[in-house]
């Protein structure tokens, strides 16, 4: 005997579904058929009622998702666990009749390999859903060939070897009625009608319905790619020659006598303000908005060690860098695995340790003899201030000059 499965995506139907299999199983009399519930992230007790029908009603099969996924993903799901000859895709708030199924058969078993549940002159469901279905037929003729005369309806019968082909997509975004259209061209349709809606409100909003059509028209058609390979775009005509195309100027002021960041200051100060007076000029400004191009100095502690001291106290400079680092920064001890991950450990001074110049007194670093030598003995720190950002042009410290 011909088997039936039934696929049937459930989103939020706890009130629906007893009443769905009571209808399935009367309009399926004598026959062999299987129901494949998907629950698509309900936020009700839809789980649960599936749950129990399955354990009830041996020729029903419940699948729960992690999430929501959307209706055509719970679809496929469901084709991956139908195992009839011929499999029914139909929604779960009995707007389509299970008593229209065994037409659908009987078309289908003439030799097609589709038969669509066509309700197009009769839909209970709101305005914007009408417009959805029309913009959703409309791009499917014009990108996946559809006939104009059939009705792309969410009922519908197909045949194994269409559901076969349909299982082949591995991609994220699924679109089954363009994976059917892609597998067979075998396609018919007959007339039934539409139901209201057993219990509660629909769950389809207009934004879905939009992403919807997003997803399938840029999923399953080249045309939007060509269409972008045919957009004029405008550029900037190229420079010219020893002119450009963008005034101003910036160059960089380099310290090449190395003799120091408080010198270097004072010589941008310095062309600044010639370059200010210049500017104020009314009969000979050549030079327009010159400033520097960076971060103004802020205050910094400096550390002066006495490197005389230090070798004669035997502190090594590495032992010195080292305890600073991982003091005030923090130095990598080693890995170790926790819960299946490995993590890393890191020594650090606790937050109160490493907050005021004084805390350098508190270090201690290790010599050549393995004794711990004060900080103190060998350091002195005081104010100073400075840029925080290193800046070096061509190997030389720099400051970056900009202007019109």
């Amino acid at each position: 005997m011909t088997k039936i499965s039934l696929v049937i995506p459930v989103y939020n139907s706890e009130l629906i579904l007893p009443e769905l299999i009571k209808q399935i199983a009367k309009a399926l009399p004598g026959q062999h058929y299987e129901v494949v519930l998907v629950n698509d992230g309900s936020r009700d007790k839809s789980w649960e009622i599936m749950s129990r029908l399955s354990s009830e009603h041996s020729e029903v099969k419940s699948i729960c998702l992690a999430k929501n996924f959307g209706q055509d993903n719970a679809i496929m799901c469901g084709l991956n666990y139908a195992t009839g000859d011929f499999v029914v895709i139909m929604d779960d708030d009995l707007q389509h009749s299970p008593h229209d199924i065994l037409k659908l058969k009987a078309k289908c078993e003439e030799g097609y390999d589709v038969c669509y549940a066509d309700y197009s002159g009769d839909k209970l469901q709101a305005w914007w859903k009408n417009i959805g279905s029309s913009l959703n037929s409309k791009q499917a003729e014009i990108f996946l060939g559809k006939p104009r005369e059939i009705y792309l309806s969410p009922f519908k019968m197909i045949s194994r070897m269409v559901v076969d082909n349909v299982l082949n997509y591995r991609g994220p975004f699924p679109y089954v009625d363009g994976l059917i259209f892609r597998s067979t061209s075998s396609i018919t349709q007959i007339p039934v009608e539409h139901h209201d809606r057993f219990a509660s409100t629909s769950n389809y909003s207009l934004r879905k319905s939009i992403s919807v059509f997003l997803k399938h028209l840029t999923g399953f058609s080249i045309v939007p790619l060509r269409l972008a390979a045919l957009m004029v775009f405008a550029f900037a005509p190229p420079a010219v020659i020893e002119l450009g195309q963008a005034k101003g100027f910036d160059f960089q002021l380099l310290d090449r006598g190395g003799l120091g960041h408080d010198k270097l200051i004072a010589a941008r100060n310095q062309l600044l303000g010639m370059a200010a007076q210049n500017a104020a000029s009314t009969n000979n400004a050549v030079l327009t908005k010159v400033r520097p191009n960076g971060l103004e100095d802020t205050p910094e502690y400096r550390v002066d060690v006495d490197w005389d001291k230090a070798g004669a106290l035997g502190v090594p400079i590495t032992s010195i860098h080292n305890t600073i680092s991982a003091a005030f920064g923090s130095a990598y001890v080693n890995d170790f695995i926790q819960g299946g991950r490995v993590k890393r450990v890191y020594a650090q001074a606790d937050a109160p340790y490493r907050m005021l110049p004084q805390d350098l007194d508190r270090l201690y670093v290790r010599n050549n003899t393995g004794k711990m030598v004060p900080f103190s003995s060998f350091a002195t720190g005081h104010w100073t201030s400075g840029s925080p950002k290193l800046e070096r042009f061509n190997g030389f410290p720099s400051i970056n000059i900009l202007g019109e």
